[in-house]
């Protein structure tokens, strides 16, 4: 499962962000270890990133157009991201808090 973190006063190095993460990760091998034992073999893979650099690399949010489940999106960083951004980014719907983007901009579809 790809993971996608936006935060602020994150440290340089590629490295040092995912050890970071590691410490949340933790968190979850319980939940993990239980998908394990039901068959599902679950991994995640966190994208970790400062707003400026998500910014800076838009290509990274056309995938999630096609099959992204947004669970939390504080302070609306990706909703005005595909706001500001125009058409042509395809469909992805906020769980929720009733926002979509449909390739004409911010729609108020609700996810279920």
């Amino acid at each position: 499962m790809d993971i996608l973190v936006i935060c602020e006063d994150l440290p340089r190095s590629r490295l040092s962000r995912t050890e970071l993460f590691l410490k949340s990760e933790k968190e979850l091998d319980p939940l993990l270890e239980k998908f394990y034992e039901q068959g599902y073999g679950l991994t995640i893979s966190p994208v970790i990133l400062t707003p400026e650099e998500a910014r800076q690399i838009p290509a990274l949010f056309l995938d999630m157009t096609e099959d992204a489940v947004i669970l939390f999106d504080r302070e609306n960083f990706l909703s005005e991201f595909w706001r500001n951004s125009g058409p042509g980014f395809g469909t992805v719907e906020l769980r929720g808090c009733g926002w979509a983007v449909d390739g004409t901009g911010v729609s108020g579809k609700m996810a279920e």
